[in-house]
């Protein structure tokens, strides 16, 4: 039998990408081995491409961009456009993995402009369907929604099945995230339908745990156990350890929510024992959230307490490390460009130094982006110019400070765990709410909560925003009360609009935040305000009087303030 060829080896491991991303990645890697012994730039460019996709697989983002980035070089070599637009296509999806989503929309759109310009129909669906992915997870659902549609219209008319069930897969996604949970359905349906047709056991792990998900969202628990338990089994038939853990995650989950705590005690168990092995974080906090809640509900206090503990002890890490990455990134690639620049300047000539330019170029515009996910725009082009940052004066703002009445009363009669707990579930509740309104939480101090309307991003209807989020804290915080009793805490809430100064705090781990004397005078609408009151100063009454009732409360004493008018808001 003659030996096989590099060609040969890399067309069978293409074969087996999806059914077995390992044993495709062991061919392909001989494949490239024959091809650079050979010089066969083609095969080498298809073995490049087949050990790229089998890294993204499972989880080796650092080796697939390393795989597809040498590809990238191979076919400008060969001057194939189609294969030039593929590679855009593999770097971008690679991108959307480590969330590099503004990079890998550039790439996905440079690719689908060639497919569209060539008529390739399939390209252009598989195309739309990442474009679709990296919108959807920088949360412009209706993007996401309309570039999978497109993608589903394209997958029909070429009758291509597993592109068709890619669309409906990523369509059920989105309308779970909006909260369409019939058409959700419907297209999760759809798309396992066309998984189990094509033999495809990877995709119907996935959509089994987006339908099991779907069907919890919807309070349907004993659907989403099967659904789970079904998704289960087929994980470990596949030996798909990651989804293995997404499932007891989940099944731990249904449990809970059923009052099943044996059961779901035994699962949530065994995903943080997994969890740990594989030293994922993210399922860790998970875990430990879960559990927390689990032994709390049984009266465990101890044992929430302590699992409480650990799951802000895991997100802080989390969080710490993220930050140090993404700073470690910036300064590397900020150095690497000052440097580099010169050296290729020095370097290269002609077309050569035209070509290292642009590529130094798009390096800097990346950590430039990576900056701006950390602050905003103005303080980091000081910080690269500088090496630090002044504050800065924000001219028209709305302030707020919230503060628990009668805390240190009402805390003596909690354990520990109890007020922990109870802290962290009211101001887990702000966050999500002021989230809404756009509006930046700047931190607690004890039991007060300060958040500014207006920056780092100016907002016309800053006063407004304000308002309807601290009408919901109210709100939120009465309901809690009716259900918890002495539990729990009332809560008096302080407004005031104008000017603030802000700015980064600290050197080793970054800080938003704001100082002057509207922040001062928003403290002291809350100290003189009552409880389930949104208590407001006259400079915002000024703003929200045309959109709120307001009642005028007359001139009340403020500390070192002196007389100020003041006013209760309501709702219209």
């Amino acid at each position: 039998m003659d030996a096989p060829t590099a060609a040969t080896l890399s067309k069978e491991a293409k074969a087996l990408m999806s059914k077995d991303p390992e044993g495709s990645l062991h061919l392909a890697t001989e494949a490239m081995r024959l091809a650079e012994l050979a010089g066969d730039i083609e095969s080498l460019s298809e073995a490049l491409f087949v050990m790229g996709v089998c890294n993204h697989r499972m989880g080796k983002s650092t080796e697939a961009i390393s795989c597809f980035t040498k590809r990238m070089e191979l076919v400008r070599q060969i001057g194939d456009p189609a294969k030039i637009a593929a590679a855009h296509n593999n770097l971008g999806n690679v991108l959307c993995s480590i969330s590099d989503y503004g990079n890998a929309i550039e790439h996905f759109f440079v690719a689908l402009k060639f497919f569209e310009e060539a008529a390739d129909e399939q390209h252009i669906t598989s195309t739309k369907i990442n474009l679709g992915i990296a919108f959807q997870n920088l949360n412009r659902l209706e993007e996401a929604l309309q570039m999978y549609e497109d993608a589903l219209a394209y997958a029909l008319k070429t009758n291509d099945r597993l592109l068709e069930a890619d669309s409906y897969q990523n369509m059920g996604v989105v309308l779970n995230q909006q909260q369409k949970f019939e058409e959700a359905h419907a297209a999760n349906k759809k798309a396992y339908e066309l998984s189990v047709e094509l033999d495809e056991k990877f995709k119907q792990v996935e959509i089994l745990n987006n339908i099991g998900a779907n069907e919890e969202a919807r309070g349907m628990y004993p659907a989403a156990q099967a659904t789970f338990e079904k998704c289960l089994i087929l994980c470990k038939e596949q030996c798909l350890s990651v989804y293995e853990l997404r499932c007891m995650l989940n099944l731990g989950s249904v449990q809970l929510k059923v009052s099943n705590y044996d059961k779901s005690e035994k699962f949530l168990k065994e995903a943080l024992q997994l969890a740990e092995v594989k030293n994922d974080k993210h399922a860790i906090r998970v875990a430990c959230e879960h559990l927390s809640e689990l032994y709390e509900n049984q009266g465990k206090l101890r044992e929430a307490f302590d699992y409480f503990k650990r799951y802000v002890e895991i997100k802080n890490e989390v969080l710490n490390l993220q930050n140090l990455q993404q700073l470690g990134q910036l300064q590397m690639r900020y150095n690497m460009d000052k440097k580099a620049r010169e050296a290729e300047i020095n370097r290269l000539r002609h077309v050569e130094l035209k070509l290292a330019f642009e590529n130094l170029q798009k390096e800097k515009k990346k950590s430039e982006e990576l900056l701006l996910n950390i602050l905003p725009e103005e303080v980091a082009e000081e910080l690269k110019e500088n090496g630090h940052a002044k504050a800065r004066l924000f001219e028209n703002v709305t302030v707020l400070f919230t503060d628990f009445v009668n805390f240190t009363r009402i805390s003596e009669r909690l354990s520990p765990e109890e007020l922990v707990g109870e802290l962290h579930a009211c101001f887990s509740a702000f966050d999500e709410i002021i989230n809404r309104y756009g509006i930046e939480k700047i931190k607690t101090v004890g039991d007060a909560y300060l958040a500014v309307s207006g920056l780092p991003l100016s907002n016309p209807d800053h006063a407004n925003d304000m308002m309807n989020a601290a009408f919901e804290i109210r709100d939120f915080i009465q309901q809690r009360r009716i259900i918890k009793g002495d539990k729990t805490f009332d809560l008096r809430i302080g407004i005031n609009s104008g000017s603030v100064v802000a700015g980064i705090v600290g050197t080793r781990k970054f800080a938003y935040d704001v100082w002057g004397d509207t922040v001062n005078v928003a403290a002291r609408m809350e100290q003189n305000g009552q409880a389930g009151k949104v208590n407001i100063s006259e400079a915002t009454y000024q703003l929200v009087n045309p959109f709120f009732n307001c009642y005028y409360r007359g001139e009340i004493a403020a500390k070192n303030k002196g007389e100020m008018k003041m006013y209760f808001v309501e709702k219209t």
